[in-house]
This record gives structure tokens, C-alpha cells and sequence, in this order.
């Protein structure tokens, strides 16, 4: 996926929220994993690495081996770390809290000034509570979730303000607990061992031994008996080779890891246990971290080849996870070729059992394709079945799943001048609950595609689907989608052009919220639809078909052209010229319009009651004198315009215009000189309020720079550039004018240190009129300093040592500085 407010999703980093646009569809079904890791300010982290190895022939052959060594140590400053300082209290608690987080834990009890908190005092059978005053109360507290039934105060509502407001419900009736989590400065080191035999080619052994040291909790020395893991793996690898018969290959595995062992990155994922039967199980908490081991075995076999080839594969697999987790898998495929057929045979199956933690799974994979050449036609099918079960399931969830699916399609012969192929197919999903499967879905999808040889330099490609779902009690939703896609080069008029058209359009029903009483302590919302957290709420917040279908159509228009100027002279010195131009429409909207929305009438793109968002963006670019080497000049210009309504509360729109002239000129072979010219005009308008980043706009910002650059040895270059810059905003009346002067030098010298510095000294004069607020990307007014020296080590390739300081200063604000050691080993 993509990031980014026109891509597939957006990250708020002060929130801390991820965003999906309609690009990505999340449903019931979808997966969603963030790797994070949360900080508030300036943290202190040492990491050191180092390796070696070597590689020899064993005493008496020609058999190669190699071994090797890796270190890596990564530890936390306990005096800066990401979460904030920690005072001598902390420390204490820290140090008799050993590895267990819920004793590492401090007062969450803050008295305030009489009558600015927000709860009392009060003591309940000798036990001291504290109860939520509305009017002002003596206390604070600090609050932290423990999951229901292991703490004592439940969250009782938000009130408008954002505020949290607990209540006490007594000893283990709750879901939190008063205290303030502490963090616990950790260090990990990983030393690994590796040794293989043999040719990577050929016959192959290899090892791999992993010891880690991971302490939870460094300013503790309890808990430290299981602060070491290991982890061990083993391969064997033997490739194909001629039998008479046929070639046969064979590889083996085995790995083992303890729960001690922590490693910098995860070994497996949630989604690795999927074909052992495990998916659902991988997702609670702490499962990942648990020990494994796991055996397997591939044997394979070809015979034939081109038009007449057999080739067959299979494997088995053990894995035992945890304390009494085990499966089992197996897996085959037959891949054939027989004159004008081929055809492809997968099966893979997997059982998972538990005694435990009641667990006993069945899972099924299964996929046939068959094709066969017919003079000039190719008729194809094709069926798969992707069943699962758990018969000790208990509670609500599914006992199982299946979908089934069959495809039959008919195409065109290979190798000739018109591609095209269609194809049916029908999906049925069903599910497994009280012993008997119930449809669930219904899919049908026809699909259709054409892709055309070169035909007077251009040539064309064309696809379409039509896709229904049926639910059960559900109406219907309908997909329709479109694409074309041409291109041509002519070199006669030196023009290169492509052109590519898309259509969406679909009908889906919309989900109502719905509010559902489901018992005390149960749910995660109030009567009011707000979310209180796991077991917080007496209701549940559930989507339930409304029965009313909303239509919806995307088109997308996409054009690259590329055209020469020739009409000078193309052999002479001013005579090659380019132009580059790129242009986007985008658009999803409501409209009932569709005709005027896939003409790309301007009127319905940006109709403000239907348009979804709709991105239009126009970008030309021209070379010139590109027969003179030692002369480069250009100009740009940049329109975007976008009108964005997918999020109701922030609304809105922007129109950009640049133009940016550019020449450089080499002076001589050690210098050159660049001047470059720009403007920028940019609108925006939002919804009044919002914060800084969210506020609308009309800025103007023109801007001159001149560059001058000498190399006066090959390993010296040094680098003078001025700046002017003018800048106005038409919404808050604040003008500027900034001019800056940046020095540049790179010194590489003994052929692995590099000498790196740069300064950036401004002067911004700022008008700003009474009670504006300048736009957040101008500079604050005054004095403004950047500057970076940088000294890089590289004694080899598989190590790098750079010490760099960056200080910074803007304006009134103080100085900052950053003062950063990094080591890189490369493994």
C-alpha cells in the first residue's frame, strides 16, 4: 500500500490514528498490522554491531565451508528514554519491580489545588476511594487499563471536554487500576553463529545457532534467571539432478526456538501460520513470542521438458508451538505440459490440535487449472475449494468456513497479433455454525480483455468486469469496471504519447449504525454510541443493511506525451528542443450525472453536493539547447487542483500553480554556475477552525537562487548559493521576504573518511498584521540558522561509522542541537 491523502491511506502522528481511503475496502475479513513504537521527546539508544567470517576448503577436497560470527547489542538510556525521565522514586520502584510490569507501576494519586481536580477522597469500608466530583474536587488521577475483572474502577463516560470520568466498582470488578505505568529501559544483544558445506550450487548444509540476552528491565537485578534464549536452525539441500528417470531434488529443515530467545525482529508473522490451521490462534496476544520448533521435508521430480514436461512436488512439515500446540501439514502439486495442454494441481492440508486450550483443526486448499490449445482458440478452467473447521469451537464464532470457486474461460491462440480472453466465474462462500453450513455469498464476475499488436506505431489494450454479490436477505451489489490503455512513438515527428482511461462504477448498501443492548459489563459502548473500552459499556455498536443501495462512479484519465521540436533544425545547436507533458483526472462521485462525470465535465468533477474527491493535475515541461553540453536549461509549470470530501469534518480544497525556470551553465571543467527562478501559488480553503496544519490559505512565494559550484580537486567539492524570497498570504495579510546564504563543502579523503558541512544562515523580515496567524510553512521571523557537520568512517563493506551534529535556530526560539553517533553494520 501506499501512503498518502489521494493514495491508500493517511497517518495522523499526533493522534496516532491510520486512516483507510476508499481505495482500501476493510470489512470484517481484513487484517490490519502496525509495527510502532511511541515516544514523547528526546530518547538516548546504543547500538553496537560488528561480524566476521571466513570461508576455506575442507583438509583433503575441494569441498567448500565457511563460518562466521555476528554481534549486536542495542540497550536503552535509562536517563532518556522515548516515554520521558524517570525521578528517584521511579528508580526505586523500578528496581523491586524486577521483569514484572504490574509492579512496575507508580502512584497515580495527584492532589491538586482545592477544588480544580476532579475527584474526592473517600473511604470505603477502610479502603480509600476516590469519587468524581463535577464541581471541582482535591484530586487527579492517573488510570491505567488491566482488561476486565483485574481492576477496580471502570471508565463511566467521556464527558464533552475530552475528559475521562472513572468510577469505583470494587475489587476485581473493574477494568483499570490508579498508577502510572513505568517504563522499563531495556538492552538485547544477539550473537549468531552460521557454517555451511558445500556449494551454494550444488550439494549444501547449512547452520545457524542464535543466543540472545534480553533484560527487561535494567535497573533491576531480579528476574534475571530467564533473561537468555536460543534458537538453532538447520538445512540441508540437495538440487536436482538426472536420475535416468528424471530429476530429483530433495531439502530438509529443522528449527527450534525457545521462549527466552528475543531476536531484533519477529520471526514469524500472524499471517505464517495461516497454512498450518493456526490463523485465528496467532492472533492473541503473545502467542508470536512463544517457543516452537518445526521439521519439513521437499522432495520434487521432473521429467520432459518444453512441450512435453511432468513435473511433481511435495512436502511435509511438523510444527509444535508452545505448550501443547501441534500440526501438521502436507502439501503436493503437479504441474504438466502436454503438446498444446498444461494444467496446474494443488493440495495442501493441515491439521492443528491442542488439548489444552481446546483446538482441533481441519484445513483444506485445493486448486485445479486446465488449458489446452485448439487451433485458434485456448478454452481454459479452473476450481478451487479453501475450506476450514474447528469442531471444539465454542461461543459464538464460526465452526468453520468454505469457499468454493469455478472459472471457465476462452481465449485467443498465443503469438498473435490480437490478445484477448474472457472468462466467468462463480464464488459461494459458506460457513459453519451448530453442525451445518449456511450460505453466506453468492459472487458472479465476467471478465473480458484485448491487447492489440503495434499498428501504425501505436497499440491499444482494453479490459472490463461486471461483478454481482448476493447475500442472503441482502439486494444485491454490483460492480462495474473498465480500463483502456493506448500508446504509439512516431519517430518521424519525434513523439512518444500513451493514454490510459478508467471507469468504476459500483453499488454497494449502505451500513447503518445501530446501537444493541447486550448485557452489564459486556459491551464496549454506553446508550449514547460512545466507546468506553473492552467490557466498559452495557451496548454494542454493530452495521446492519439499511436495504438502500448508493451508487457510486470513479474515473481516472492519465496522460504522458513526450514531443520534439524540430522545426530549427534538429542538427543544429539551437534546434533540439523537448517537451514533457503529464496530465491526471481523478474522480469518485455520487452523481447521478454519469455521463457529464465519465466526459470529465468540469461542472459535475467538482460538484460540491456529490463529488467524493476528484484530483486534476497538469504538468508540462520543456528542454532546451540539449545539442550544448555544457549548457542545461528548462522550465516547468505545475497545476493541481483538488477537491476532497471523503472526511466530513475536514473538507477541503486546493488549486496550485508553479512555474520554475532553471539554467546552468559549465563555466569549466571544475565549475559551474546554476540560477533558477520560481513561483508558487497555492489555495486552500477548509473548515473555519482546526488546528494550525488544518487552516486555509492564499500564499504567494516567489523565489530567486543562484548557485555556484567548484570542484578544485577530485575529491573537494565546494558549493555558494543565495537566496531571495518573497512571500504573502492574502488570508492573514502576513508578508515576508527571506535572504539566505548557504556555503556547501564535501571533502572525501584516505579513500574511507568523508568530511561533510553545511550551513544555511536566513534573515526573515515578516509583516504580520494584529491577531493574523501566518501560514504553518512560513518561517518564524528573524534570524535562521541551519547547520550540519558530518564525519563518515567506512574501513569496509560490511561496516560504517558517522559522527554528525545538527543545530538549528529559528527566529526568537533557543538553539537545538543534535548530536548523533550511528554505527551500520551490514550483515
Amino acid at each position: 500500500m501506499v501512503r498518502g491523502a489521494d493514495q491508500d491511506y493517511v497517518i495522523d502522528y499526533v493522534k496516532g490514528t491510520v486512516t483507510f481511503s476508499y481505495r482500501r475496502v476493510i470489512t470484517a475479513e481484513s487484517t490490519i498490522v502496525v509495527e510502532f513504537e511511541e515516544g514523547e521527546g528526546p530518547y538516548g539508544r546504543t547500538v553496537v554491531g560488528g561480524g566476521g567470517g571466513a570461508g576455506f576448503s575442507l583438509p583433503g577436497t575441494s569441498m567448500p565451508a565457511d563460518l562466521g560470527v555476528r554481534v549486536i547489542r542495542e540497550q536503552d538510556d535509562p536517563s532518556r528514554l522515548r516515554t520521558g525521565e524517570l525521578g528517584t522514586d521511579d528508580e526505586a520502584i523500578l528496581a523491586a519491580a524486577g521483569d514484572n510490569p504490574d509492579l512496575a507501576v507508580a502512584p497515580g494519586a495527584i492532589e491538586a489545588v482545592p477544588g480544580e481536580g476532579l475527584y474526592d477522597q473517600q473511604l470505603d469500608g477502610g479502603k480509600t476511594i476516590y469519587v468524581h466530583n463535577p464541581t471541582g474536587g482535591d484530586w487527579n488521577l492517573v488510570l491505567y487499563y488491566v482488561e476486565p475483572g483485574n481492576g477496580d474502577y471502570s471508565l463511566l463516560r467521556i464527558t464533552v471536554a475530552g475528559d475521562q470520568v472513572y468510577e469505583h466498582r470494587g475489587d476485581g470488578l473493574g477494568s483499570y487500576r490508579i498508577g502510572r505505568p513505568l517504563p522499563m529501559p531495556e538492552s538485547r544483544s544477539v550473537m549468531t553463529m552460521t557454517g555451511s558445506l558445500g556449494d551454494s550450487a550444488g550439494t549444501r548444509v547449512t547452520a545457524e545457532w542464535n543466543v540472545s540476552n534480553h533484560d527487561q528491565n535494567l535497573l533491576s537485578d531480579l528476574d534475571n534467571e530467564n533473561n537468555k534464549g536460543q534458537a538453532a536452525s538447520v538445512r540441508a539441500m540437495v538440487p536436482a539432478r538426472d536420475i535416468g528417470a528424471g530429476q530429483v531434488g530433495m531439502e530438509a529443515f529443522y528449527t527450534s526456538r525457545q521462549a527466552s530467545f528475543r531476536g531484533f525482529e519477529l520471526q514469524r508473522n500472524i499471517f505464517d501460520y495461516d497454512d498450518w490451521g493456526l490463523a485465528d490462534r496467532a492472533r492473541r496476544d503473545g502467542f508470536l513470542a512463544e517457543g516452537e520448533r518445526e521439521g519439513g521435508a521437499r522432495l520434487s521430480w521432473i521429467a520432459g521438458q518444453d512441450r512435453r514436461r511432468l513435473a511433481v512436488d511435495g512436502s511435509v512439515g511438523t510444527l509444535s508451538h508452545g505448550v501443547g500446540t501441534d500440526a501438521r501439514r502436507w502439501t503436493s502439486s503437479v504441474d504438466w505440459r502436454l503438446d498444446g495442454g498444461s494444467g496446474e494441481h494443488e493440495l495442501l492440508q493441515a491439521t492443528a490440535r491442542d488439548d489444552q486450550d481446546p483446538l482441533d483443526v481441519d484445513r483444506l486448499t485445493t486448486r485445479h487449472r486446465v488449458s489446452w490449445i485448439l487451433g485458434p482458440l485456448v478454452p481454459s478452467g479452473q476450481w478451487q475449494l479453501r475450506r476450514w473447521d474447528d469442531t471444539r469451537a465454542s461461543g459464538s464464532a464460526a465452526e468453520g468456513s468454505r469457499h468454493e470457486e469455478w472459472t471457465a474461460g476462452l481465449g485467443s491462440r498465443p503469438g498473435g497479433r490480437v490478445d484477448w480472453r474472457a472468462s466467468f466465474s462463480r464464488g459461494l462462500a459458506d460457513s459453519l455454525r451448530t453442525g451445518s453450513w449456511a450460505r453466506e455469498r453468492d459472487s458472479r464476475t465476467t471478465t473480458a480483455a484485448v491487447t492489440t499488436g503495434n499498428f501504425a506505431g501505436m497499440h491499444l489494450s482494453g479490459s472490463a468486469t461486471l461483478r454481482s454479490i448476493l447475500r442472503p436477505d441482502r439486494a444485491e451489489e454490483r460492480t462495474r469496471l473498465a480500463r483502456i490503455d493506448m500508446g504509439g512513438r512516431w519517430d518521424s515527428s519525434a513523439t512518444d504519447w500513451s493514454l490510459g482511461y478508467r471507469v468504476d462504477n459500483s453499488r454497494t448498501e449502505i451500513q447503518d449504525r445501530q446501537i444493541v443492548f447486550v448485557g452489564p459489563g459486556q459491551g464496549d459502548y454506553n446508550q449514547d454510541g460512545d466507546y468506553l473500552g473492552p467490557g466498559q459499556g452495557d451496548y454494542d455498536v454493530v452495521l446492519a443493511g439499511s436495504g438502500v443501495m448508493l451508487p457510486s462512479t470513479a474515473v481516472q484519465a492519465d496522460l504522458q506525451w513526450r514531443q520534439g521540436f524540430r522545426f530549427l533544425g534538429a542538427d543544429r545547436w539551437y534546434g533540439a528542443w523537448t517537451m514533457q507533458t503529464s496530465g491526471t483526472v481523478a474522480s469518485r462521485s455520487t452523481t447521478d450525472d454519469v455521463a457529464g462525470l465519465l466526459a470529465l465535465d468540469p461542472d459535475v468533477l467538482f460538484d460540491p453536493e456529490h463529488t467524493v474527491v476528484t484530483d486534476v493535475v497538469f504538468s508540462p515541461e520543456i528542454t532546451l539547447l540539449q545539442h550544448l553540453r555544457t549548457v542545461d536549461l528548462r522550465g516547468k509549470f505545475d497545476f493541481r487542483r483538488v477537491q476532497d470530501r471523503r472526511f466530513v469534518t475536514d473538507p477541503e480544497d486546493r488549486i496550485t500553480r508553479n512555474w520554475q525556470f532553471t539554467g546552468n551553465v559549465n563555466v569549466s571543467s571544475r565549475s559551474s554556475v546554476r540560477m533558477r527562478w520560481t513561483r508558487e501559488d497555492e489555495r486552500r480553503d477548509t473548515a473555519p477552525g482546526g488546528t494550525l496544519s488544518r487552516r486555509g490559505y492564499e500564499s504567494l512565494v516567489r523565489r530567486w537562487d543562484t548557485a555556484w559550484n567548484w570542484r578544485p580537486l577530485g575529491d573537494l567539492r565546494l558549493s555558494l548559493q543565495g537566496e531571495y524570497i518573497d512571500r504573502r498570504d492574502e488570508d492573514s495579510a502576513v508578508e515576508q521576504t527571506e535572504t539566505a546564504l548557504r556555503p556547501t563543502a564535501r571533502h572525501r579523503f584516505r579513500k574511507n573518511w568523508t568530511l561533510q558541512g553545511e550551513l544555511r544562515w536566513a534573515d526573515v523580515v515578516s509583516d504580520e498584521p494584529a491577531g493574523s496567524v501566518r501560514p504553518w510553512f512560513y518561517p518564524s521571523p528573524g534570524r535562521n540558522v541551519e547547520s550540519t557537520l558530518r564525519l563518515a568512517w567506512d574501513p569496509n563493506r560490511y561496516l560504517g561509522v558517522s559522527l554528525s551534529w545538527f543545530t538549528r535556530k529559528q527566529g526568537q526560539r533557543r538553539w537545538q542541537h543534535d548530536l548523533r553517533l550511528e554505527s551500520t553494520a551490514r550483515f
